[in-house]
Formats: structure tokens, sequence, C-alpha cells
């Protein structure tokens, strides 16, 4: 039997995203909460495909959020992150399978998603773009601070600097094997780092494991992956591989 989040799904394919964000599209059986609360004071459990999804939209808040910030975020800027949202949408409802209560929280901040969403596509109007990434950038922490994202396992790479000319490239190909690396086990993020005063990028991968990095690692994918950034380096990379103790 599916997750009643397909229910979700089925109406988000045929009625605008902000209705579903003030409907009760995504019944379970008894009322929906009205606001986001902790399980008995602890965060709510999470699986593979929801850290996936929400890992992705977090990558997608990070390229989008400081150009809509700044005003220089275009048409064209706000529609692909809103098409990349709703792609994650649409993969967790498809594959997510909590308990029913906290799959009725994460109702909550889907719904929240999916309206920011509809802003950042300009269904709201034009001026309303920006703060549409900004909703979805506060639902994503907000699923932070009430879901388990627990992560046992970091890789700090500390990567060479970047051939000249090659920045825009080398970002755009992060973003993209961030999509791609995100379809693995034990996948739960990657996020590149920029250096305050002076030096090179860094990158930060959490996984469940080492030896769901390792399967990831070592997947023919992967492989592809470094054989397109590796002309873009003027260098190699340097990676540190950690447990976490405590957190």
């Amino acid at each position: 039997m599916k997750s009643p989040l397909v229910l979700l799904l089925a109406v988000a394919l045929s009625s605008p995203l902000a209705a579903l964000a003030a409907g009760d599209a995504h019944d379970h059986g008894n009322a929906t909460p009205q606001k986001l609360e902790l399980n008995a004071g602890s965060k709510w459990g999470t699986d593979a495909p929801l850290r996936q999804g929400m890992s992705a939209i977090h990558a997608s808040v990070a390229q989008t959020l400081p150009a809509a910030h700044s005003g220089k975020a275009k048409v064209a800027d706000y529609d692909a992150f809103g098409k990349a949202v709703t792609a994650q949408i649409t993969y967790m409802v498809e594959n997510c399978k909590l308990d029913p209560k906290a799959d009725a929280q994460l109702h909550i901040i889907l719904a929240d998603i999916m309206g920011g969403v509809e802003a950042a596509e300009g269904k709201e109007g034009e001026k309303k773009r920006a703060l549409g990434v900004v909703k979805v950038a506060q639902a994503a922490n907000a699923y932070g601070k009430h879901f388990d994202v627990s992560v046992m396992f970091v890789v700090i790479i500390n990567l060479p600097p970047i051939k000249e000319g090659k920045d825009a490239e080398f970002r755009e190909w992060f973003v993209q094997t961030n999509e791609e690396f995100g379809k693995h086990e034990g996948f739960i993020s990657r996020r590149l780092l920029s250096p305050i005063k002076g030096g090179n990028y860094a990158a930060i991968v959490e996984h469940e494991s080492h030896e769901t990095f390792m399967k990831m690692h070592e997947s023919p994918g992967h492989a592809k992956a470094g054989e397109r950034v590796a002309p873009l380096f003027d260098g190699d990379r340097s990676p540190k591989f950690y447990d976490v103790v405590i957190g």
C-alpha cells in the first residue's frame, strides 16, 4: 500500500500548487495538523528518499537565493528553480514511506514549499518571485528543525584552484552532479564552500555511512563525473573522511 503522500501527487498534477498549500489534499483519515510540531519533543523520523529530495531542494535554494536577494535573478532562473523543486517533490511523494504522523507533518512542509514554487514561477505576480524562493528556503529550514537528518559519515574535500575562466563551468558541474549523486542510497547532502578571505573551494559530503559513500564513490557515474571536472582543476583534490561522534 502506497504512502498517503501519493494523494498529494495526484492533486499536484491537476491543481494549482497554491491551492494545495491552503487545502487538505493530503488526507490521512485524521485532521491534518495546522502547525509543525515535534514528536513528543523529538524530531520525526525520515527515510532515504525524503532526505535525498530535501537535500536537493536545499541545493536549489542555495543556488538561486543569492541572486533572488540581490535582484539579479532572471525569469529563467526562477522557472528553472520551480521546475527543479517540483521534480524533487514528485520524487518524494512517489517514494517516501513515513509513519502516518510524520507524514502528516511533512505535508505541512511540502505545502509551504509548493506555495513558494507557485510564487517563484510568477503565478502570484512578477514582484513575488523572490519571495517565493524565500518561502521555499524557510520551509526547507523548518524541515531540518522538525525531522531527523542524522549524519554518520562526512567527507571534507579541499579542492585545488579552478583554472582561469572555468569557474562558472565548475559551479554548473557541481549542481548537476549534486542531482546525480543525490540518487544514491545513503546520500544526505553535498555542499560547495567558498572561502571568506581568499583561497580555494572546499566541499562537504554527508552520507549515512562510510559504506554507502564508498558505494557511490565507486559507481560508474561518479567516475564519469570525475573525468568531466578534472580538466577544470589546476591540481588534485584532497579528501578527509570523518565519522560523526557528537551531534
